[in-house]
């Protein structure tokens, strides 16, 4: 059961709480984020997305 799992069935079991399952849930797609930005780093595959035209 993976973390989003664990959250959804977090809130099932006490909808009171989806508050918290909701940080947890940000909590872990900002981290996933930061990884996937350093990996792209290490590995030099980033490209610029977009052209800056003054």
């Amino acid at each position: 059961m993976n973390l989003h799992e664990k959250c959804l069935l977090r809130y099932l079991q006490n909808p009171d709480e989806l508050s918290y399952s909701t940080e947890i849930l940000k909590v872990n797609n900002f981290i996933l984020e930061k990884k996937f930005i350093l990996e792209n780093i290490t590995n030099g595959s980033m490209t610029k997305p977009f052209n800056t035209e003054q």
